[in-house]
This record gives structure tokens, sequence and C-alpha cells, in this order.
């Protein structure tokens, strides 16, 4: 009996890197729009966060990949930097101190690498037809089973419980009041927008 070892299998192929979750930064002048329409730039409407005076474009760009999710990151030369769920690119002329980018979802890792091919090869050792035992052991004979004795009948199920009542809805929270954040003087926007801005209603200006 001769064995003959299998063909060497051929190298993988290196996989390709994920493309990147996020864009690169627009031109200036586009801001992050909500799509429900409740704010056309960073600072207005719902989804949004404000991540801070970051001190740079590329460190508000790494905020903003680190929040895994889709959305719009938002960068002001003015050193501010926001993130918005549920948002797009809109193009804002009086913008411009402005530069944003779309995120996507994180992308899935990588799979695993597929099985080889080529079944493992067998045992040196190994012999194909071994002699057979001169004084084989006979196997003793099974006892008879014996009957299992009856199952007493099942107790019947308790009564379910009654229904409790259900609980009270919550009562409304109160919405939050306005405020004047100290950025509010500085920001170059008119007072007429400014206004509108929840971290700016309460300014005395308004």
């Amino acid at each position: 009996f001769w064995w003959r070892s299998p063909p060497s299998p051929s190298p993988p192929t290196p996989s390709r890197s994920p493309p990147p979750p996020c864009d690169s930064y627009s031109a200036v002048r586009y801001v992050c729009s909500s799509n429900d329409g409740s704010g056309y730039h960073g600072f207005t409407g719902s989804y949004r966060t404000y991540l801070g005076r970051t001190g740079s474009s590329a460190a508000c760009r790494a905020l903003c990949e680190a929040q895994s999710e889709a959305g719009c990151c938002e960068w002001r030369s003015t050193n501010h930097c926001n993130w918005k769920r549920n948002a797009r690119l809109f193009y804002s002329a009086g913008h411009t101190d402005t530069t944003s980018f779309l995120c996507s979802d994180a992308p899935p890792p990588p799979s695993p690498p597929p099985p080889s091919p080529y079944p493992p090869p067998p045992s040196p050792s190994g012999e194909a037809n071994p002699d057979p035992d001169p004084d084989p052991i006979p196997s003793p004979a099974p006892e008879p089973s014996r009957k299992p004795p009856p199952t007493p009948p099942p107790s019947p199920p308790p009564p379910p419980p009654s229904p409790s009542p259900p609980p009270p809805p919550p009562s409304p929270s109160p919405p939050a009041a306005p405020t004047c954040r100290g950025w509010c003087a500085r920001n170059t926007q008119p007072w007429s927008s400014k206004c509108n801005w929840r971290n700016c209603g309460g300014c005395s200006q308004c």
C-alpha cells in the first residue's frame, strides 16, 4: 500500500480592507440638515449632539467616527463640533466657516478564511486490514428489562392569578426652560436666529 501526499494548496488571497465608514470633509458652506425638517444646520433640530470645542477638524472627525452610527458631522472653524443623526448635507451660503461630512454604519468584521479543500492525510502507522482476534471473548447475554411502575395521574393545574390593574400613566415632564450659554454672544449669527436656539433663548437680547 502506497500513500500519495496531496498537492500543496495555493496561497490564500489577501483580503481587501473594508471601506471607511465616513466620507471626507465637504467644501465650505455645507451644514448638517435634519431629515425631519426640525433644523437646517448642526446647532438646530433634533437628534443632535454638541461634541464641544475640539481644537481641530481632525479631532472633530475622530469624535464623530467614534459614534459608530449613521449621521452627519459638522465642523466650524470657530472651534465647534456637532454630530447629528438622521441628517444630510445642505448647502448654506451664509455658513462660510462650516464644512461637514456623512458617516454610514460601521462595516461588519471580516469573515473567517474558508477551510482547506484537501482532507488530512491518513496516519502512516495505521494498517488497512488488521488481523482478527484469535480468541474473541463472548459478550454476556442481555438481562430482560423490567417494566416500570405505572405513573400516577398528574394533579390539576392551579387556577390562574387574577390580573392586577394597570399602573397609572406617567405625568409628562415640563419642558426645559431656555438658557443662555456663553458662546451665544460670540456667535456671528443674528439674534433673530439665535433666539430660536435652545441654548440661547434665555439671553437678554431675546
